[in-house]
Parts: C-alpha cells; sequence; structure tokens
C-alpha cells in the first residue's frame, strides 16, 4: 500500500495531501488477528488489533495515528517497537478547546508537517492543501446518524442497503 494511512476522521488528511502525500484512511477488515495478540495486550478493541494486524503483515508503509484513545497509544508503542514502517507518527488530539489546547495542537501539527516533509522530500504546496478542504460532504436532510466508536466500510454499506434512509456516518473514521 503505497498511501499514507490514517485512522481517525481528525487526522489531518489535507496537511498530507499538501505535502505530497495520498491519504488512505485505514478501515479494512482483517483476516485475523494472530500477530496482534502475539505483540499487544489481548484487551485491545478489535479496531487496534486491525491496525496493527495490518502494520505487522507489511501491509502498511506509512502511518498517521491521532491519540483519541488509550488503544492507539498502544498501537504506537507496540508498533515503534515491534516494525519498522517507513513512517510512524502519532499526534496529541487535545481534550478541550481553550487557547492552550489549540496552541498545542498548533505545534504538533507542525512537528507533524516538519517530519513528513523531511520524510518526502517535499515542501507544502498551498493550492494542494486549500483543494484538498473542497471536498463538501452534506448529509440528506432526513438520515440516519450512526455515532459511537469506528465503523468500517464494509459494515456502513450493510446498514445503508439495510435502511430506508441515507446513512451518515459519525464515528471516529465517518
Amino acid at each position: 500500500m503505497s498511501e499514507t494511512c490514517y485512522t481517525c476522521k481528525y487526522a489531518p488528511a489535507e496537511l498530507i495531501t499538501a505535502l505530497g502525500g495520498q491519504p488512505f484512511l485505514l478501515d479494512m477488515p482483517p483476516q485475523n488477528y494472530e500477530l496482534a495478540e502475539e505483540t499487544a495486550h489481548p484487551n485491545l478493541c478489535g479496531y487496534g488489533k486491525a491496525v496493527l494486524q495490518a502494520a505487522l503483515t507489511g501491509e502498511i508503509k506509512e502511518l498517521i495515528l491521532t491519540n483519541c484513545c488509550d488503544v492507539m497509544r498502544s498501537v504506537y508503542d507496540v508498533l515503534l517497537k515491534e516494525t519498522q514502517l517507513d513512517f510512524l507518527y502519532l499526534i496529541d488530539l487535545p481534550r478541550g478547546c481553550d487557547r492552550c489546547a489549540v496552541e498545542r495542537l498548533g505545534e504538533d501539527l507542525e512537528d507533524l508537517a516538519e517530519a513528513y516533509a523531511v520524510y518526502r522530500g517535499t515542501a507544502f504546496d498551498m493550492d494542494k492543501f486549500f483543494t484538498a478542504f473542497k471536498k463538501e460532504h452534506r448529509a440528506a436532510e432526513e438520515h440516519i446518524s450512526i455515532i459511537g466508536a469506528h465503523m468500517g466500510r464494509i459494515s456502513e454499506s450493510k446498514i445503508s442497503e439495510a435502511l430506508p434512509y441515507p446513512v451518515v456516518n459519525h464515528t471516529c473514521t465517518g
């Protein structure tokens, strides 16, 4: 997989694009959790195990994780120890919206941009950055919102087929 994978809708996909990467939301279902269960605590959620499994099998070369839950922190720690990914980065998600949290997030995004630019050997492209924001997602007036933790494309598709209204994925990966 040549894309830069990410695991959360809060990952800066536009920043990845502006630096020449191809962001890809990682939500493929694993065939098994064998490698993940050999390297991590068995109580990790299925999504955390799926991310580990994909990385440990070599399917992923570039991965940006968002520290939005304890599982992603654990996944990062395991991957740091157990793999040689071409690019691995963990960005903290602020726990608040105050000035300090916003400044910290800005600094974290600058650090990520610097590390990713060095890795790719590219410079920030303002036009690509703004173009990446132009994808507009509008929900139908009458729709069903799916909320909560991760929901992959396959589950979303199955739910959409079964329900009479459009489904909007408002989970962490939606």
